[in-house]
């Protein structure tokens, strides 16, 4: 938590905002992982979401396909937590 909170710590650039984003999508606040996913300007990598978030409540969250038109990418498919 305390790198957590360093990370947050101003000026935040973009590439700490990305990081955030991909942390607080792991942790489940949904609140704070849109909030740096919006982050401008945005990071080269941030692209990627589509492939490295993969917690099921952020992909199901309004927000993330907005993020995801936003690329122009399609979301991802959804895994169940059961499959290999």
């Amino acid at each position: 938590m305390e790198t957590l909170r360093k990370l947050e710590d101003p000026p935040i650039t973009s590439f700490q905002a990305y990081l955030l984003t991909l942390t607080y999508s792991v942790m489940g606040d949904l609140d704070k992982t849109f909030q740096y996913a919006h982050y401008r300007p945005a990071h080269a990598f941030v692209p990627w979401y589509r492939k490295l978030i993969n917690n099921p409540e952020v992909i199901a969250d309004p927000r993330f396909k907005h993020l995801m038109d936003s690329m122009n990418l399609s979301m991802p498919p959804v895994v169940s937590s059961g499959d290999p």
